[in-house]
């Protein structure tokens, strides 16, 4: 599946210190949580992180709208 970052994403991602390898990693291991906007969020602890993601799916193509450690 194709996984495109938003622009504000990107910026987070840089900002947090997320790696995009990070958050793909995340998201193709991910366990599925919904919602109330028809957004996805996934947690996955990699390495010492814990990174929590904020996505939609359009056509088969991951948007990931934000990342963050919790």
């Amino acid at each position: 599946m194709k996984i495109v970052f938003t622009s504000h994403a990107k910026y987070r991602l840089m900002e947090r210190g997320i790696s995009f390898a990070d958050v793909r990693t995340a998201l193709l291991n991910r366990r599925l949580a919904r919602n109330e906007v028809q957004m996805f969020k996934t947690r996955k602890k990699i390495g010492d992180k814990n990174i929590e993601i904020v996505y939609k799916i359009d056509k088969n193509v991951i948007v990931v709208i934000t990342a963050y450690e919790n």
